[in-house]
């Protein structure tokens, strides 16, 4: 979104456009279905190795002769692959390394000196290592080394609230970026998927259908960790949960918090978990 701000891209240029050689089966894609997770690209390319580090290019590249799960822009199918090709594009356009791209617009003009791309073998103070629950005990999580932009961030709690606050003002993203970023995707036969340009955009708690409480989310899951991100932009809260736990179960744990600084939000909790009713 900066960049169509900067007035370099538009969401529905062919992806095409940017990245030269795709195969006829992606000249269809654009950056919008691309975003919202509609492209028809697999899951994951046949290329990525979590032990690898590589261009990007070469990950998207592996993934060139298989067909499409989809026509694209038919149905919502998560897609980090397409995030890969996203990252790419900002790469050509930008002409810097898309970890350059961020760190120099985002990262570093909102002081998040904690927020970086993945990395195994830089010294981070304080870093906290992850960790799997099995046969009740905690075991060590496996390290993935591979530069990955559909996530796998490093982050703090302070810097996603800088990023929180940053979000609530036009510091970064203006309000018509913002607006078209938190709108469902449309899909091809006019059906709306409760999902933007890399958000969740449904209704609290997650998981219930509709409520008369918005909420703007996304959650995310590697070995040994798990995310999540919850905003409710009615309520002007938000809530962010960090966990070096890969199953741990952030929907109660965010729910929770919520309901704890807004008791007004436990109708609409107590629709996803009546039995805490009874409690």
């Amino acid at each position: 979104m900066l960049l169509v701000q900067d007035g370099k891209i538009a969401v529905d240029d062919k992806l095409s456009h940017y990245i030269k050689g795709t195969p006829l089966a992606w000249q269809a894609i654009t950056l919008r279905h691309l975003l919202t997770h509609t492209s028809g690209l697999a899951r994951e390319a046949p290329g990525f190795d979590p032990y690898k580090i590589q261009p990007d290019i070469d990950v998207i590249q592996s993934a060139f002769p298989l067909p499409l799960n989809a026509k694209p822009g038919e149905k919502y199918d998560y897609s980090n692959l397409g995030y890969y090709v996203l990252a790419e594009v900002i790469h050509e356009v930008s002409r810097i390394p898309w970890t350059d791209f961020l760190k120099q617009r985002l990262f570093d003009p909102l002081g998040m000196n904690a927020t970086r791309p993945t990395t195994t073998s830089e010294l981070i103070p304080n870093r906290a290592d992850g960790y799997l629950w099995n046969a009740d005990k905690f075991q060590n999580a496996e390290n993935w080394v591979s530069l990955r932009p559909s996530g796998a961030f490093l982050s703090t709690a302070s810097d996603m609230a800088k990023w929180e606050a940053a979000l609530q003002t036009g510091r970064i993203l203006t309000a018509a970026s913002k607006k078209e970023m938190w709108s469902p995707v449309k899909l091809n036969n006019g059906d709306e998927y409760p999902y933007g340009f890399g958000w969740e955009v449904d209704y609290f708690p997650n998981g219930i259908g509709t409520t008369d409480v918005p909420m703007i989310r996304h959650e995310g899951t590697i070995p040994g960790f798990r995310s999540a991100f919850w905003r409710l932009p009615s309520q002007n809260i938000a809530v962010v949960v960090l966990s070096n736990l890969d199953r741990a179960g952030l929907d109660n744990m965010c729910a929770g918090i919520l309901v704890r600084y807004m008791p007004e939000l436990m109708p609409a909790y107590l629709k996803r978990w009546p039995a805490t009713e009874q409690k």
